[in-house]
């Protein structure tokens, strides 16, 4: 099973973009997937010539006390956007995927993201509750507002020392970001869609997380036999959407 991960994990564009050679996991010989996904990412940071990596998936909320089981030094910072622009976005990158969808389709593909996004919070609140030495929430208009005292913050929750370089975006990097222009955001959704996620979003908030935990525990029963890699990790999918690498330097 282990050379059998290792030969298909390494020729995907996952871990040709890291830069390693696949001998590493010949040599250390890991004995479990979280381990296997460890050496890989503590290697690349120390090419990196960094202390710290991370890995960024909004999912990764619901499985946070495994993560946590899996890695005790594992901390989570959420960064919170506004529901619109985030369905704003995720809506984008679909379309770029696989095109648009039909009326209906369109409709409940934006109630799924709705409901996704308040289940994510959600359960982060209840984290938040739990580990609150574990979790970081940041509002992101707060961020923008106050970025130097968030970074500062972030790194002493870190445990890492604050440098004004931190402020700064390097090699002349432009934010990321799934619109070509201002105008191309604005024709994502509907006035009216865009009132409709605030009006539902209001309900969505006073649903107690018992709910929230069931529905995902529901439908993580029912795909967890099908589950496949996901669509961006081989080399022929990044370069169809354009992506050139998951990782960031």
């Amino acid at each position: 099973n282990l050379i059998q991960l290792i030969e298909v994990f390494t020729n995907g564009n996952y871990f040709i973009a890291s830069g390693l050679d696949k001998e590493i996991f010949y040599r250390e010989r890991t004995r479990t997937y979280q381990d296997f996904f460890r050496l890989l990412m503590d290697r690349f940071a120390e090419n990196k010539g960094t202390v710290l990596w991370l890995e960024k998936t909004p999912a990764h909320s619901f499985h946070f006390e495994e993560i946590v089981g899996y890695y005790d030094d594992a901390k989570i910072i959420v960064i919170k956007r506004d529901p619109v622009d985030q369905i704003k976005s995720g809506v984008m990158l679909r379309k770029r995927r696989i095109g648009e969808k039909k009326f209906i389709r369109h409709k409940v593909d934006i109630l799924a993201r709705l409901f996704k996004y308040h289940s994510c919070y959600k359960h982060i609140g209840h984290l938040i509750k739990k580990y609150p030495d574990k979790v970081k929430l940041i509002e992101y208009k707060e961020f923008q507002a106050s970025t130097k005292r968030l970074i500062s913050e972030t790194c002493e929750f870190l445990g890492i020392e604050f440098e004004e370089g931190m402020l700064q975006r390097r090699d002349g990097r432009k934010t990321k970001t799934s619109f070509l222009s201002d105008s191309d955001r604005d024709k994502v959704l509907s006035k009216t869609e865009e009132r409709g996620i605030r009006i539902i979003g209001i309900v969505l908030k006073l649903l107690p997380y018992t709910i929230y935990r069931l529905a995902y525990l529901s439908k993580r029963a029912v795909t967890v036999r099908r589950r496949k890699l996901p669509y961006w990790f081989f080399k022929t999918k990044i370069q169809h959407y354009g992506w050139s690498t998951p990782f960031l330097d």
